[in-house]
């Protein structure tokens, strides 16, 4: 079974989830937005070819109306000027080209529309593709063909004769380009301004996070904090027991010489208990590896100075791997025949150890906490061989179970 305990995790996934939404919104709000403005840009156009077809319809539409009903007041009308009339008599109205032929009161008169056309291009020419139509006539039209045109506006004379108009923008357009433009920098500004809200929302959103999840750190680590002290206080109530000196730190006498099962489970527990405390108080990152291939321990040691060992010997090894920003690797695994510590520090021998950790009783003030020298020396007493691997920024310590195989067959390497 393995442990892994960090206390420099951390949750990413608001944090993630916060920016997602962050930019779903941004995203949702420039669509809509864009789709608001797009939508004022479609309208505008429309009503500027719609005011472009009632400039044609003013300019061209009532004399039209008066010429193809052939009504008699046709000689008085406002734009359209008539010719001569010609003694060729034809039928009341007909189209050819651009000339119209109206017959009044057996009278034929011509109307040339080609001024009146000219007028019409000046209005249009600058921004649409355009076809004017009379009675199925195309009188006016722009250099496209078979073109599917935006805007179409019919005004019909009577059942049988109308005017049709129709209007697209051309890519060059004036008023076009002018409004895109308008258009180009609205959006921006619009952008601009959900960019800018939605980065303070995202800042506000953080912070908001960031204080819950020091929050939840403080109440991880006052529960953790809590969780050490009883484990300290039975820790030294054990001891307390099999005391029978007064020297400090107190390095505790095996009494029994009994097979005791030890539980690696709550062994565990203890120690990710104290390293969490431990970093938590002293301010650094660790990442602790357990590893437990056996559950339990088989040893002719009294429990409690097993306990004692292992727990002053993690002190130990945290005492050594404080300082720094970065995140210390500290693994522990439990074997058959032994308990193997692996950690990140400068390489140290076992007279290394000794000399660092003689400080560490005025540091934790705990009675029961040995230094690294009375560890190794109540190792000696208590027959369980153990090496010291000295390595650059990773040291090994590894401390044998199996009292029965030959203690010479195992070296102790105490490091050049």
């Amino acid at each position: 079974m393995n442990w892994v305990v960090s206390n420099c995790q951390y949750n990413r996934m608001p944090r993630c989830f916060i920016i997602l939404i962050s930019l779903l919104v941004i995203v949702l709000l420039e669509s809509c937005f864009y789709y608001y403005l797009w939508s004022i840009k479609e309208e505008k156009q429309k009503t500027f070819a719609e005011v472009n077809s009632i400039v044609i319809q003013h300019l061209i539409i009532k004399d039209l109306a008066l010429v193809i009903i052939c009504d008699p007041s046709i000689t008085k009308l406002s734009i359209l000027k008539p010719y001569s009339p010609v003694n060729k008599p034809r039928e009341c109205y007909e189209i050819v080209g651009t000339i119209i032929y109206v017959t009044v009161n057996q009278e034929t008169f011509i109307f040339d529309l080609q001024p009146i056309l000219l007028s019409i291009i000046n209005v249009l020419t600058n921004n649409f593709y355009y076809q004017v139509i009379l009675d199925n006539n195309r009188i006016l039209s722009s250099n496209v063909e078979d073109r599917e045109f935006a805007y179409s506006i019919t005004y019909p004379f009577n059942s049988k004769n109308s005017l049709t108009i129709k209007l697209d923008y051309i890519p060059t357009s004036l008023y076009l380009q002018k409004f895109y433009k308008s258009f180009q920098l609205q959006f921006l500004y619009i952008t601009i301004i959900i960019v800018i809200f939605s980065l303070l929302l995202l800042l506000g959103l953080f912070i908001l996070v960031d204080k819950r999840y020091r929050l939840q750190k403080l109440e991880q680590t006052l529960i953790v904090m809590r969780r050490a002290a009883e484990f300290n206080t039975n820790y030294v109530r054990s001891c307390m027991e099999l005391e029978n000196n007064f020297q400090l730190p107190i390095q505790l006498t095996n009494t029994k010489t009994c097979t005791n099962r030890i539980s690696t489970i709550e062994l565990i527990e203890e120690i990710t208990t104290y390293a969490l405390a431990y970093t938590a108080r002293y301010n650094y990152k660790i990442e602790l590896i357990i590893i437990d291939e056996i559950k339990n321990v088989q040893l002719n040691i009294n429990p409690i100075i097993f306990r004692q060992i292992i727990i002053s010997l993690l002190h130990n090894i945290l005492y050594f791997m404080r300082g720094g920003e970065h995140i210390k690797k500290l693994s522990i695994k439990f074997s058959n025949d032994h308990i193997h510590f692996t950690y990140d520090s400068f390489a140290a021998n076992e007279e290394h150890m000794k000399n660092w950790s003689r400080g560490l009783f005025q540091h934790l003030a705990n009675p029961y906490i040995l230094d690294c020298e009375k560890i190794f020396q109540l190792l000696e007493n208590s027959n369980l061989p153990y090496k010291v691997i000295p390595k650059q920024g990773k040291n090994e310590v590894l401390i044998f179970f199996n009292y029965k195989e030959n203690i010479a067959d195992v070296i102790k390497l105490k490091g050049n």
